[in-house]
């Protein structure tokens, strides 16, 4: 089997107060398997976290659509959706600071 490579992130942000969800991820593997509705949340302690879809049972238990199972995947796809994050407010701190910068209109 070949190694496990992430080759596509995607963010949408999620903006609403007092939720700790920054955004919801989606991830493709290998160019061949899509992971969707993944959520980037910050914890208490400001670290981020990376959650899986899930729904629960009746009995109030959670069951995950899809996980990882080793430390080494779970540390790939977080860091690359870490790195998209960072990537994007890089951009959008550039962007900010360019607009900032044009000159004024005068009224």
């Amino acid at each position: 089997m070949n190694e496990l490579k992430v080759t596509e992130v995607k963010l949408t942000f999620y903006n609403k107060p007092q939720s700790p969800v920054q955004a919801f991820c989606e991830v493709v593997l290998n160019n061949s398997l899509r992971l969707n509705d993944l959520c980037l949340k910050r914890n208490c302690d400001g670290h981020l976290l990376l959650t899986y879809p899930a729904k629960k049972s009746n009995g109030g238990q959670e069951h995950h659509f899809f996980f990882t199972i080793t430390k080494q995947a779970e540390e790939l796809i977080r860091n690359a959706v870490i790195e998209e994050l960072n990537k994007s407010m890089k951009e959008l701190e550039e962007a900010f600071n360019e607009r900032n910068n044009q000159p004024c209109l005068s009224g």
